[in-house]
């Protein structure tokens, strides 16, 4: 069935979807665990408040994984290489743009979905208090990586104790 969103329109939900890779782990996708806590709206608002003024906080808070969708991913890592080239003033245009130089615009939903983030936005309010929260989801997110990696790096009897410690010891730092 791939991948589906729970997506509520307020509040904590959870979303299933492919986590990003976990630091010095061979697999990039658990299976134990296929539900990842998600502030879906936060993240919308947080990627049109780049487009509304505050790209450079954003950038400066928040790192692309700290996103838990894919196409929020991407959206801010073309709004993170605009930034380091050099832009501050961020609109519509300029990020589909560079969506597009990259061959992701379609993925990401097309200039239609970039348009409706600004929607909603509340300019005013702190990147800061934004990012804090979309940060704290994402050590979440992983953390339970790490858990069900360290489940199945446990239950794989082939794998030896002392390699299954120093990963732990790794993802630790």
């Amino acid at each position: 069935m791939g991948n589906q969103w729970h997506v509520s329109t307020s509040g904590p939900h959870v979303a299933q979807q492919e986590p990003t890779s976990l630091r010095g782990g061979r697999s990039s996708k658990p299976q134990a665990v296929t539900e990842w806590p998600a502030l879906l709206d936060e993240e919308r608002y947080a990627l049109g408040a780049c487009i509304c003024g505050q790209a450079v906080d954003a950038t400066r808070l928040l790192v692309a994984d700290d996103f838990s969708l894919r196409a929020h991913r991407e959206i801010f890592a073309a709004i993170s290489a605009l930034i380091e080239a050099g832009e501050t003033a961020l609109e519509e245009p300029l990020v589909v743009g560079e969506l597009a130089r990259r061959g992701q615009l379609d993925a990401v939903g097309g200039m239609a979905y970039l348009c409706d983030l600004a929607d909603g936005v509340v300019p005013a309010r702190a990147m800061e208090s934004r990012a804090k929260r979309l940060r704290e989801f994402a050590e979440r997110r992983r953390l339970l990586m790490a858990s069900a990696e360290l489940e199945r790096r446990t239950r794989d009897c082939a794998t030896p104790l002392s390699e299954i410690e120093g990963w732990l010891r790794e993802v630790a730092q």
